[in-house]
């Protein structure tokens, strides 16, 4: 996906997110609380090699490893 190409193709701040990360090589933290863009993300795991989803504020802020979200969903998918 070619950077300039895509620039004003995104118009949703969701996806544009995971637009830049991708641009960023991949290596990125995310923070978002957004619902669409937890869901998206998994989906583009393979070229977000160090992604990280922050999640909250303050002293309730939680920084995930998408790495790990990814391997959880991986387990789950296994077992059925």
């Amino acid at each position: 996906m070619e950077w300039q190409s895509c620039e004003n193709e995104f118009e949703e701040a969701d996806t544009r997110m995971i637009l830049h990360a991708r641009h960023a090589g991949g290596t990125c933290v995310i923070h978002s609380d957004d619902t669409d863009v937890l869901v998206l993300l998994p989906a583009h795991g393979p070229s977000l090699t160090k992604c990280h989803i922050k999640k909250g504020r303050g002293a309730k802020a939680t920084i995930i490893d998408l790495s790990l979200v990814m391997n959880s969903l991986e387990m789950q998918l296994d077992k059925n």
